[in-house]
């Protein structure tokens, strides 16, 4: 099975615990880190934020509360992506389900990309 097979396949099954496993095991620091990047990144209302393997939308929606309004979520698992509509409203219609690798979107569409946990789960770093 090639990885990225086995990334989706995985974060498919463990999509409605992964909240909590990443809260849990980082023992609530993953909070203090968003937080952080946040800042240091200097979001507000004028970014238009891509949120590269957004999983279920902790990064974006913390975006949200610093003030940026466009927001473009990005993973593989279709999974992720429905825990991550369900979470908030504003998330439908924002969401697309691909590959960190071939991302379909044009050049200088946005003005900040992050990535939070992601960049562990991409097949080819080339």
């Amino acid at each position: 099975m090639d990885k990225k097979t086995q990334v989706k396949r995985i974060f498919d099954s463990i999509s409605h615990k992964y909240d909590f496993l990443n809260h849990f095991l980082s023992a609530g620091v993953d909070f203090y880190w968003r937080k952080k990047a946040l800042k240091l990144s200097q979001v507000d209302s004028n970014t238009s934020l891509l949120d590269v393997e957004c999983g279920t939308g902790d990064f974006s929606i913390s975006a949200k509360k610093f003030g940026v309004n466009k927001i473009i979520g990005l993973d593989l698992s279709k999974n992720m992506l429905s825990n991550f509509n369900e979470k908030v409203n504003w998330s439908k219609g924002n969401l697309v389900q691909s590959v960190a690798e071939f991302m379909p979107f044009k050049n200088n569409s946005f003005t900040n990309i992050i990535v939070a946990f992601g960049v562990r789960n991409f097949y080819d770093i080339a």
